[in-house]
């Protein structure tokens, strides 16, 4: 069950606005402009100059008793909140699971799988403090390839609890070209466009999309309305050659799940646009929050590639080489 929360204003943001009040209020009693402005006998003027002599006097009430230390203090547990979400959190998993990931035996196994479950947990609920969602809301993949009579497929290593009823493992397989958002990571024809590769896929609305969106999964609109997708790269010592390893992905039920994201199918068409998408993808704190887990996670998976053949584990060539997620 989908639970629907109501987003709220949320403490951050209230914080940051009265901060700004307070902020622009000391700046206009620190100087003579604004004051010399409003001191003109004009009706209006001489009623705006009456608000802003109010406003100023409330706000010299409030600092008396301390509002801006105040506001200063909610603003550093916001921050450390996050942070701390970031490193005990999401970077401990990390860890743990990369451990696991190389160590051998049927018990560790056991162990890889719920240390990753236990970082897509992890990774869901910093990116769920971002973004302001609630944990029914946002759900965290990590998926990995695997080779089934010369098609590649994409699987889902773990998944983030709360669990939806999605399945996970070899019994989750799909077709690599069967899907809009490997494709556009991977730089292939999904039938509606031959993508480029691109070095994230976002799109806070796949269903207004659905004429260029492939997607193998049964009913995925009951899953996913928003995503945002990272890849995971292995480059190999001898040459700096790209390979991809699997993906990251983030997906919301919910339409705009992900704040002032450019949209990938508005720039799917030239290599220009992808520039400029990317451009956009740079100005978003969402997406820089995503991509830090994103490009870490490959690192600390690298020693589990480098002890494992191609075949085995299967790594898809990047067909143009570029820069990390």
């Amino acid at each position: 069950m989908i639970v629907t929360v109501k987003r709220e204003p949320s403490a951050p943001r209230v914080c940051l606005f009265w901060a700004y009040v307070v902020e622009f209020f000391d700046l206009f009693d620190a100087t003579n402009d604004g004051r010399d402005v409003l001191s003109e006998n004009n009706g209006e003027l001489a009623n705006l100059e009456t608000g802003v002599k109010t406003w100023l006097w409330v706000i010299r009430q409030l600092k008396r008793f301390g509002l801006k230390k105040q506001l200063a203090a909610l603003k550093e547990h916001y921050v450390r909140d996050l942070t701390e979400s970031l490193h005990e959190g999401v970077a401990h998993s990390m860890r743990s699971f990369a451990i696991n990931l190389i160590s051998s035996g049927e018990a560790h196994e056991e162990h890889t799988y719920l240390s990753a479950e236990e970082f897509c947990t992890k990774a869901r609920e910093t990116m769920a403090k971002v973004i302001e969602i609630g944990p029914n809301q946002l759900h965290c993949c990590l998926k990995g390839f695997s080779n089934e009579d010369g098609v590649d497929q994409v699987v889902t290593w773990a998944r983030s609890r709360p669990l939806d009823d999605r399945p996970s493992g070899l019994d989750d397989a799909h077709p690599v070209d069967g899907n809009t958002v490997w494709c556009a990571l991977l730089g292939r024809n999904d039938r509606h466009t031959a993508w480029q590769p691109f070095n994230c896929f976002s799109s806070n609305d796949l269903a207004s999309h659905s004429e260029h969106f492939n997607c193998t999964r049964d009913a995925w609109p009951t899953y996913y309305r928003s995503a945002l997708v990272y890849p995971l790269r292995y480059i190999r010592k001898t040459d700096r050659r790209h390979f991809n390893v699997g993906f990251l992905a983030f997906d919301s039920p919910k339409k705009d799940a992900f704040r002032n994201i450019p949209d990938i199918f508005e720039y799917r068409n030239s290599g220009e646009l992808r520039s400029e998408y990317h451009d956009e993808l740079n100005k978003s704190a969402i997406f820089h929050t995503g991509a830090a887990i994103a490009d870490t996670l490959s690192m600390v998976m690298r020693p589990f590639y480098e002890q494992h053949q191609a075949e085995e584990q299967p790594l898809l060539p990047q067909p143009n080489d570029g820069e990390g997620a």
